[in-house]
């Protein structure tokens, strides 16, 4: 029996962990390069070796040479599972040729150290998981570098992201999108009442007010007619500014994680949920701390197919109370 398919190459296969570089407290900062050939990579591609944990300086060249490195990936991998690194490079070079998670298991156990499907399954997840968590950190560190944005404290607060979903957060002020009314405000020069509306009493936002009313002869839209609309100017400018601070998004998604719920309804009378595949989801709630991966996807399909409607729960009376934004 062939052991399996060849598999094309792809820049993709290369897993990987963002090096960074080693500030020598004399010279500028510079990389340590180092092949590292895996059977699915080209031959001789070059790689960062970590020489460091921090980069003490952010310049054009040590941008373009951030990469992602296999090693890091597959020790951590290792670690995680309690299994040696050369069981991780076995596996991912067999995934990579196109073998699947039970013909390895079975049939390869002299080169995986006799894993089982389960952590052969789990080898290759982690493989891919991490290889897309590792190669958006690049792609956002580049993108914020290229806006001119990106600084020492920034960068480690990419760093330090252990998800994807942390990142976006990060990232998320950052990201090309639709204008939004706290960008027309900004651009109507109203983030200094907004900055007196985050310092200081309502009194004294509303004496201030009527000074930032002004008329602008060559572009009309950039005019502030009256008071109200400053004050609304500086509201959106404040609502933009919280619902994209990293902080605030994680405690609202810990909020819906702990206290929320899902919450579906079927379409259609009993005649249609009596023929639907989807009959135990017809009138069905249950908390998202409870939540099962394969409802999830239940759900998701009948929500695709128009059978299902689907809302998130929270109590937010409860969110917005004293104590629980203490807590958090």
């Amino acid at each position: 029996m062939g052991c399996c398919r060849s598999a094309a190459r792809s820049p993709a296969a290369a897993i990987c962990k963002i090096s960074w570089l080693r500030w020598t407290g004399r010279r500028e900062s510079t990389y340590l390069l180092k092949s590292l050939p895996l059977p699915w990579m080209d031959e001789g591609a070059p790689h960062l070796v970590e020489s460091g944990p921090h980069m003490k300086q952010i310049t054009e060249e040590s941008i373009a040479l951030l990469a992602v490195q296999q090693r890091e990936i597959i020790d951590r991998i290792a670690l995680d599972l309690g299994v040696k690194p050369s069981q991780v490079f076995a596996v991912a070079a067999l995934v990579n040729e196109g073998c699947t998670v039970p013909f390895i298991a079975r049939y390869r156990k002299e080169k995986t150290g006799s894993l089982d499907e389960v952590q052969v399954r789990e080898v290759s997840h982690r493989m891919v998981s991490y290889t897309n968590l590792e190669t958006r950190r690049v792609d956002i560190i580049r993108g914020i570098f290229a806006q001119g944005k990106l600084d020492e404290e920034l960068l480690e607060n990419l760093r330090k992201c252990a998800t994807l979903s942390e990142l976006e957060d990060i990232y998320a002020p950052y990201k090309k999108k639709k204008k939004t009314r706290g960008m027309i405000a900004r651009e109507k020069g109203l983030e200094p009442l907004a900055e007196i509306m985050r310092m200081e009493e309502k009194a004294v936002v509303l004496s201030r007010a009527p000074e930032i009313v002004r008329v602008n002869e060559e572009n009309g839209e950039l005019s502030v007619s009256t008071a109200e609309e400053a004050l609304q100017g500086a509201m959106d400018i404040l609502a933009d500014s919280v619902s994209q601070d990293p902080d605030n998004r994680a405690a609202v998604k810990t909020l819906y994680l702990r206290g929320g719920r899902i919450v579906v309804k079927g379409i259609g009378d009993e005649e249609k949920k009596a023929q639907s595949v989807y009959q135990m989801y017809w009138d069905y709630a249950e908390p998202l701390s409870t939540l099962k991966a394969h409802r999830v996807l239940a759900i998701n399909r009948g929500e695709r197919e128009g059978v299902l409607e689907v809302k998130i729960e929270v109590d937010e009376e409860a969110a917005c109370a004293p104590s629980a934004v203490a807590a958090r």
